[in-house]
């Protein structure tokens, strides 16, 4: 990820911070540091993550059926 989506992503989160309650969610989520934050942080690596597998295991089954696939990401850790 480039340094500049990071920068932009951070410079929404903090003028997000400034907003009041009733229009964002986020603000509301930085209202209740650290618990909240950290599970909507969880939840949503836990959705790329899947996200990624499924991805892996679309480009695996195109390059099955002989089609040319792109190149993939690299594959998951096996879960313990």
């Amino acid at each position: 990820m480039s340094k500049d989506v990071l920068s932009r992503l951070a410079a929404i989160i903090k003028s997000r911070r400034q907003a009041r309650p009733e229009d964002s969610h986020t603000r509301r989520l930085l209202d209740e540091a650290p618990i909240k934050p950290a599970k909507k942080l969880g939840e949503e690596a836990i959705e790329v993550a899947i996200a990624a597998f499924r991805e892996v295991r679309r480009v695996e089954g195109a390059e099955g059926a002989g089609e040319p696939a792109e190149s993939p990401a690299p594959p998951l850790p096996e879960p313990e």
